[in-house]
């Protein structure tokens, strides 16, 4: 009767692992998403004290990918505000109050390493994605720097292998990234394991049976 207790635990848990496994994970761009909306917090509370009525130009300094998108999100956080958006190759208009601009942009997608995370071996990937930005608030007509802010944060978690294609995005590179090598040894040991325990549950099975 143990024996059969422990068949149904076996088995519970090889389920259990099946149905984590099944869970979608969050796109990389979801992710970065999300690191920058937390970036602008502080930037958020001080327009609000300087009023939505005024005019604000963003600028990115670097002219980089990077700076471009971290632009297009803060241009969508800050929908109920003026904002224009300024090509590096223009001059300041004279009707704008304040000026948004960012600097030294860095977006970076790391897949670290391969793993297996249940007894049935599903394949994770450790994955880190990094947002670095410098961001100064300017008042144009007065010139000088009314806020400033050095953000760089990271986050990190895991994704099944075989979401790399779903989780990634063709048209942005920082959102993708080269899935690392997987450790020899955890490449032979769970299938193996299975292997042993497959094998022990049929000569367990037919042991019982023949008594």
């Amino acid at each position: 009767m143990n024996i059969k207790y422990l068949l149904l635990f076996l088995f519970l848990i090889t389920i259990r692992g099946i149905s984590f496994s099944q869970e979608n994970s969050s796109s990389n761009l979801s992710v970065i998403n999300k690191l920058i909306e937390e970036s602008l917090i502080p930037l958020e509370n001080k327009l609000i004290l300087l009023g939505k009525e005024k005019l604000y130009l963003l600028s990115d300094e670097s002219k980089s990918i990077q700076g471009d998108y971290i632009l297009k999100i803060l241009k969508r956080n800050l929908s109920g505000y003026k904002i224009l958006l300024k090509p590096g190759n223009t001059d300041f208009t004279d009707s704008v109050d304040y000026i948004i601009k960012i600097a030294q942009p860095s977006i970076k997608t790391l897949y670290k390493k391969i793993f297996d995370e249940d007894i049935i071996g599903t394949k994770k990937v450790e994955r880190e994605i990094t947002v670095k930005y410098d961001l100064t608030l300017e008042d144009k007509k007065n010139l000088y720097e009314v806020f400033r802010n050095k953000f760089s944060n990271r986050n990190k978690d895991s994704f099944n292998l075989d979401e790399q294609s779903v989780i990634e995005d063709r048209n942005y590179d920082f959102s993708r990234s080269a899935i690392p090598e997987e450790n020899t040894v955890n490449h032979l040991l769970y299938p193996a394991l299975i292997i042993i325990s497959t094998a022990a549950a049929i000569i367990l099975f037919f042991t019982i049976r023949s008594n």
